[in-house]
């Protein structure tokens, strides 16, 4: 789980990095996109203390992150 979490913020620095390098070639709507996949959901967690114990929303928005990043990747 430990990992997991570790690699999950990972993901979340790629992807703010690569919005911050790509942002004047990306839409309006790409960047909110990308913008709103870097903030945490209340699904998965609605506070320090509050979060979920289902893996589905996790999972789930594990995958748009990295979609995302391959999609900004493959821009260059």
């Amino acid at each position: 789980m430990l990992r997991d979490g570790i690699e999950d913020y990972e993901y979340l620095a790629m992807l703010q990095r690569l919005v911050e390098e790509r942002k004047d070639g990306m839409t309006a709507d790409e960047l909110a996109d990308c913008r709103r996949l870097l903030e945490v959901p209340p699904e998965i967690s609605a506070g320090m203390t509050k979060f979920t114990g289902d893996p589905a929303p996790i999972e789930a928005r594990r995958e748009e992150v990295a979609r995302a990043i391959v999609r900004l990747t493959a821009e260059k």
